[in-house]
């Protein structure tokens, strides 16, 4: 009898937990995810994945969650779950998605004005075997720092390197950031009609 509770118990989470989940579809767009019912649906089904122990599902939440909230604009909360996440990830070994949350902070370490940390963390992530999605980010941002600092030797093939990966997988944030730092080697070199150009597809 204990048992069958047990196993009752756990059922009802995995149905709540499919319920929340239906609520906020990971295609919906990430700046409604932090915003009233999809908000709290997001963070109940991280609540319901950690207490089932669902692991890989805990990791693709909090990287969700990070992401939600960079998206609406409020990078302390931001960069506070990625590290979170980040270390949830590399304990539990989900190494990819834990370098996902790596890349994916450096969007708004570079914001919030931390180019020397974003730089050294896309390095670190270049280094490792990273998928597509963190790759493209991490090579996208350690481009765009050097393009501000002028260094357009070194950001172009980190730039040219993250529009390839991000065009080919659709990660349109990636595709706007690296064309935004092609436009600004071009516009350095004096190649406004270039810069303009470039500018346009991406727009």
């Amino acid at each position: 009898m204990g048992m069958d509770r047990v196993l009752a118990g756990r059922d009802a989470e995995c149905a709540a937990l499919r319920r929340a989940l239906a609520a906020a579809p990971g295609r919906r767009p990430p700046v409604i995810l932090v915003s009233g019912e999809g908000g709290a649906a997001v963070r109940a089904a991280l609540d319901l994945a950690l207490a089932a122990s669902l692991t890989d599902t805990a990791a693709d939440l909090q990287q969700r969650l990070a992401d939600s909230l960079e998206h609406s604009g409020d990078y302390r909360a931001a960069t506070a779950v990625y590290a979170a996440a980040f270390q949830f990830c590399d304990t539990h070994g989900a190494d990819a998605v834990a370098q996902l949350c790596r890349a994916c902070a450096t969007v708004v370490l570079f914001t919030r004005g931390e180019w020397d940390r974003a730089a050294a963390v896309c390095q670190d992530v270049l280094a490792s075997p990273a998928q597509a999605h963190a790759r493209g980010a991490a090579a996208g941002m350690l481009g765009l720092v050097h393009a501000m600092r002028g260094a357009a030797g070194r950001a172009r093939p980190h730039l040219l390197e993250s529009h390839l990966i991000a065009t080919r997988i659709e990660l349109v944030p990636m595709e706007l950031l690296s064309s935004w730092g092609l436009c600004v080697l071009e516009s350095s070199a004096g190649s406004c009609a270039e810069a303009a150009g470039r500018a346009r597809p991406a727009a």
